[in-house]
């Protein structure tokens, strides 16, 4: 991370000295009429434009002579703009010239106010900007993202049930390169264990050049000398890929499947294998903060299990599910998870840029807002709807967001797009879908009453009597 401060340079410095001998000249003229009658004198703007070592002192006039504000008394005649008072009142100049009126730099003089006084108004207006933004950015740090750098995998660091295993990626997409980040960034793998299989070139290259792993072309080449096959396609040319590699690989191969919907059985006719495990991460893995749910064959060996779990945790947390039907579920609520919640934060985004953000403060304020709750409710263990509920006033602006965030069904909304994931990825896998709210089954085993039942005999039996009867008039014919 690179911290870069603001330079400021004499030459600006200088113009600025300048621009402030112009607007003291300025102000001498008769356009301040327009300004004395917003309730601002001569007096007490030059006082908030002055040295800020001198804040507590106010220039009394163009005679430029200075008295404490705190000594100031009611007989006070230093100028033409002082205003007379009471000994116990307070003096509202000083205040004026501290907290000036938050639109006094924003509106521009009205009515009669002659030309020079318009003029006047631009070019405070302007270095009244200029002024807030050299002061808020000599405490402001500006932070440049860089790419994490790989860590060197050394023998402390990697990890015994992964050591000197070769581990091949067919497919390198997305979750490819997440997963290939983790794993080496971590330093839990030496990086020349890993070999990606990918037909383009150009992401080969780049793959190489980002993680120092070594790239083919050749799903069956890699697949031969694999210790650990990575199945990263999708779901549609997954029987292609069976087609390329099924009889290279070979039998003690563990084969870690990350598409989704894809049975284990699917898996096994196809490449004519048995160690098996299916797993579904999800992107986050790319910052080793991925949620894994996984499950497997049972003749995958106690080592070939520590070797999945170890994989697996070098880029994240792993849930392992003892049915394999859980991990279409998994699926939908994690692997769906992050899109969904991108979702949510570009719309928050975007509202905030409606409202009058700048893009990248919105952005900040959002992304922020949701890790501050998300660890909040890690760290608190508290269940969501009680922290709602703290911070949610009678009648406060919570109170309103969450009524129209319910009268617009988002606990309906959201319960539907997890289904449909769900339903979607069991259609994946050739299974039946129609489950979930909304669907109907139909049992395949239906009782009908017997009395139906004989009914529907009798009225088969009729029909086939006619039938007959219909046959033997046509012979006759």
């Amino acid at each position: 991370m690179l911290a870069f401060r603001p330079f400021h340079s004499t030459a600006s410095m200088v113009s600025s000295q300048s621009l402030l001998g112009s607007l003291r000249a300025a102000m001498r003229s008769n356009a301040m009429g327009q300004f004395r009658r917003d309730g601002f004198s001569q007096s007490s703007f030059l006082s908030m434009h002055s040295n800020k070592s001198n804040s507590g002192s106010s220039i009394t006039g163009s005679t430029g002579g200075r008295a404490s504000t705190r000594r100031r008394t009611a007989k006070s005649t230093a100028t033409s703009t002082t205003i007379k008072r009471k000994s116990k009142r307070a003096d509202l100049r000083y205040h004026a010239a501290k907290f000036p009126p938050p639109n006094f730099f924003g509106r521009p003089p009205t009515g009669t106010a002659a030309p020079l006084a318009r003029q006047f108004h631009t070019i405070t207006a302007a270095y009244h900007r200029g002024q807030t933004a050299m002061l808020s950015a000599q405490d402001m740090v500006i932070e440049e993202d860089i790419a994490p750098a790989r860590k060197e995998a050394t023998s402390s660091t990697v990890v015994p049930a992964l050591q000197d295993k070769r581990i091949v990626f067919i497919g390198s997409g997305k979750m490819a390169e997440a997963i290939m980040g983790g794993i080496v960034n971590s330093g839990r793998v030496e990086s020349q264990q890993v070999t990606a299989c990918d037909p383009n070139s150009k992401r080969r290259s780049y793959l190489k050049t980002q993680f120092g792993i070594n790239t083919t072309s050749s799903n069956a080449e890699a697949a031969e000398y694999a210790d650990i096959l990575l199945l990263a396609v999708k779901p549609q040319t997954m029987a292609l890929v069976f087609e390329d590699i099924r009889g290279r690989v070979r039998k003690d191969c563990l084969i870690v499947s990350i598409a989704a919907g894809f049975t284990m059985s699917q898996i096994r006719e196809g490449l004519g294998t048995e160690c098996i495990v299916r797993a579904m991460p999800n992107t986050p893995a790319l910052i080793n903060e991925s949620i894994t749910s996984w499950t497997f064959t049972k003749v995958v060996s106690n080592d070939q299990r520590r070797q999945a779990k170890a994989l697996l945790q070098s880029f994240g947390e792993e849930v392992l599910l003892s049915d394999e039907r859980q991990l279409d579920m998994a699926t939908a609520l994690s692997g769906s998870g992050p899109a969904m919640c991108q979702l949510m934060f570009e719309a928050m985004i975007d509202s905030g840029v409606h409202m009058g953000f700048p893009r990248d403060v919105s952005r900040k304020l959002v992304l922020q807002t949701v890790r501050g709750a998300v660890n909040l409710a890690i760290q608190s263990g508290e269940h969501p709807s009680m922290l709602k509920n703290d911070i949610t006033s009678p009648g406060g602006t919570t109170a309103a967001a969450l009524y129209q965030l319910e009268r617009g069904g988002m606990r309906t909304v959201v319960s539907d797009a997890v289904w449909a994931a769900y339903r979607r990825s069991r259609e994946l896998g050739g299974l039946d879908s129609n489950i979930g709210p909304g669907r109907y089954q139909v049992s395949s085993q239906l009782e009908l009453p017997e009395e139906l039942v004989e009914n529907l005999q009798q009225a088969t039996e009729a029909m086939s009597a006619v039938k007959d009867e219909i046959e033997d008039l046509k012979k006759d014919l």
